[in-house]
């Protein structure tokens, strides 16, 4: 009888104590460092409507650079939460001129220290590379700002500070921009080493423009080709 009595709680207490086991051997913390390229745009804004492109610009990418650092902790064998911190360059590259006009090239370059909070999700089975996705969003602080027009055989570079605005210098960007991320990639094994590869769009959520013209809202679109590694 007091056998039985005691051997209850001891059951009790080795179930809870394998549960807890469990839990913690699914759950684990992973580093890693993050390097890769950037084809960088502006969305909703209406280049035909600002006098200076005579209606006849076009917009490309500006290319630039992504580093970055992650720590990853799993929830379970699928979901992990990845907060990460970037050096990453945005911007774009307009293309203007026309008939009467002077031809040449505007180039903005932004560059900034972004920190996306990231969800991910690992697909597939335990094969040597997996699919996975990551989505979430991102706080960006900007450190380097730089306008630069080519044509004419002439070459101009400024500061975002001194740009021009009606006589006075004013810097005409926000310091902070707010985002969102999503990507898919592969992660698996190169000898004893977890790398991964992965490619991410990020879209602005709200204007990079102090003071943007009515019905427009200027945003960052960037494109980003990344390569990892972990431990």
């Amino acid at each position: 009888m007091c056998a039985r009595r005691f051997t209850i709680p001891m059951l009790f207490s080795m179930m809870l104590a394998g549960t807890v086991l469990q839990a913690q051997s699914t759950s684990r913390t992973t580093f890693g460092l993050l390097i890769g390229g950037t084809a960088a745009k502006i969305t909703d804004i209406d280049l035909g409507s600002a006098d200076v492109f005579n209606g006849t610009s076009k917009q490309g990418f500006r290319f630039g650079l992504d580093v970055g650092a992650f720590v990853n902790r799993s929830l379970n064998d699928r979901v992990s939460v990845q907060p990460e911190v970037h050096y990453i360059q945005k911007g774009t590259v307009l293309d203007f001129g026309g008939t009467g006009q002077a031809n040449g090239s505007l180039k903005l370059a932004f560059t900034y220290i972004e920190i996306p909070l990231l969800l991910r999700i690992d697909l597939g089975s335990r094969a040597a590379w997996r699919p996975f996705i990551t989505a979430g969003p991102t706080v960006a602080m900007r450190i380097g700002c730089t306008g630069s027009v080519d044509g004419d055989g002439a070459s101009l570079n400024v500061d975002c500070s001194e740009f021009d605005n009606n006589g006075a210098t004013d810097d005409p960007f926000q310091k902070t921009d707010i985002g969102a991320s999503v990507g898919a990639g592969l992660t698996g094994m190169m000898g004893k080493r977890p790398v991964l590869a992965q490619l991410r769009y990020g879209r602005g959520l709200t204007t990079f423009i102090k003071d943007a013209e009515a019905g427009q809202s200027p945003k960052h679109s960037v494109i980003s080709f990344i390569v990892g590694v972990s431990r």
